[in-house]
C-alpha cells in the first residue's frame, strides 16, 4: 500500500465521530446573520431547551433573541427534509468509497504476492471485481435508510452546508487529485520548519481521537488482511494450517508496527484538511464531531463499512481461488504461511 493511497483512506473516517458521554448537553442555534452554531452551553441572553432525546436533535433552530422593547421575531422555518442520498453526497462518501476500494485492492494484491505473475493477474482481476466502491456505497446507504433519523440528518446537512463544513469538504476533495497529492507533500515539508502551535496540534489530536480516524483506518486494513489470510490458510492441508491465534498474533504485531506511522500520517492529513480554519473554527468542528447526530452517523457508517470489508474480502479471495487451480494455491499458500 503506497503512502499516498493510505492518505486517501483518512478522509473516509475523518467526517465521522464517536460517542459522547450520555450525560452531555448539546445546544444548536442560529444567530441574526443566519450562521449555525453548536455548543455545550447556551448563548448569553437566550433561553434554550437542552437536548434530551438520546438520538435526534430538534429540527427547528432557536429564534434569535430580540431587545425587550422589540416584538419577538418570527420562528425560523422548519429545516427541509434531507434524503439519504443527499446526505451521503454532502459528506463526500462516494468519493471516499472510491479511495477505499482502491486501497482494498492494494491489500488484496499484497496477499497474492506468492502466486506467479500470470496466476496473480488472474486472481487479482477476479478479486477486484468484488472490491468495488458500489459495494461499500450500497451497504452504507442500506444501513442509513434502515434507521433514518430526520433530525440527525438535517443537523448533519446543516453542518456540511455551512462555511466550516464546506471548506473542510473542499480540502478533503483535493486529496483525491494529483495536484492534491503534491500540495499535501509540500505541506508536509513545510511542517518540518514551521510546525503547528501546541494548541492547534492539541485540537487536531483531539479530532483524531474523537473521530476515531487512526483506529478506524487500522481496523479496516487489518480486517481485510485477516479475512484474506484465513481464506488462504484454509487452502493448506489440515496438518499444515496455521492456528487462528497464530494469525491473530501476527496481525497484532502488524498493528503495533503500523500504528505510530499511521497516526503521524493522520495528524498531518487532518492538519492539511483544516489548514484554513482558525482555532475557534477547529473547536467548533471538534464540538460537532461529539454531537448526537455525528455519533449516529459515525456508528452507522463504521459498522456498514467494516461488515462490507470483511464480506467483500472473503468473497474476493474465494473468487481468486476459483480462478486459479487449487494445486498451485496449495504450494503458494504454504510459502506464504512460512514467511509470516
Amino acid at each position: 500500500m503506497t503512502e499516498r493511497r493510505f492518505r486517501l483512506l483518512v478522509g473516509v473516517f475523518a467526517a465521522a465521530a464517536v460517542a459522547i458521554p450520555a450525560d452531555a448537553t448539546f445546544y444548536r442555534w442560529i444567530d441574526s446573520k443566519g450562521t449555525l452554531f453548536y455548543s455545550d452551553s447556551p448563548p448569553r441572553g437566550v433561553s434554550l431547551v437542552p437536548q434530551s432525546d438520546p438520538v435526534s436533535i430538534p429540527d427547528q433552530p432557536a429564534p434569535t433573541p430580540a431587545p425587550a422593547a422589540a416584538p419577538a421575531p418570527a420562528a425560523a422555518p422548519a429545516v427541509a427534509a434531507v434524503t439519504v442520498d443527499q446526505l451521503m453526497e454532502l459528506a463526500g462518501l462516494d468519493r471516499r468509497f472510491k479511495s477505499m476500494a482502491a486501497l482494498l485492492v492494494d491489500e488484496f494484491e499484497r496477499e497474492l504476492d506468492h502466486l506467479g505473475p500470470a496466476d496473480r493477474a488472474v486472481a487479482l482481476r477476479a478479486g477486484a471485481a468484488i472490491l468495488t466502491p458500489e459495494a461499500l456505497r450500497q451497504a452504507v446507504r442500506s444501513d442509513l435508510a434502515a434507521q433514518p433519523h430526520p433530525g440527525n440528518m438535517a443537523a448533519l446537512a446543516d453542518w456540511h452546508r455551512g462555511p466550516i463544513g464546506r471548506r473542510r469538504a473542499a480540502a478533503a476533495a483535493v486529496l483525491g487529485t494529483p495536484a492534491g497529492g503534491k500540495a499535501l507533500s509540500a505541506f508536509t515539508e513545510r511542517l518540518r520548519t514551521a510546525p503547528p502551535t501546541p494548541s492547534r496540534l492539541g485540537l487536531i489530536e483531539q479530532l483524531d481521537w474523537a473521530q476515531g480516524v487512526t483506529d478506524d483506518a487500522l481496523t479496516v486494513r487489518l480486517a481485510s488482511s485477516r479475512t484474506m489470510r484465513l481464506t488462504t490458510n484454509a487452502l493448506l492441508p489440515p496438518q499444515r494450517r496455521l492456528r487462528l491465534n497464530s494469525i491473530d498474533r501476527d496481525l497484532d504485531v502488524m498493528r503495533a508496527e503500523m500504528e505510530s506511522d499511521i497516526q503521524e500520517q493522520v495528524t498531518t492529513t487532518l492538519l492539511f484538511v483544516s489548514r484554513d480554519l482558525s482555532e475557534a473554527e477547529l473547536e467548533q468542528t471538534l464540538l460537532f464531531s461529539k454531537s448526537l447526530p455525528a455519533q449516529w452517523f459515525d456508528a452507522t457508517v463504521r459498522q456498514a463499512v467494516l461488515r462490507t470489508v470483511r464480506l467483500a474480502s472473503e468473497r474476493a479471495m474465494h473468487e481468486a481461488v476459483q480462478a486459479v487451480p487449487v494445486d498451485r494455491w496449495y504450494a503458494t499458500a504454504a510459502v506464504a504461511a512460512k514467511t509470516r
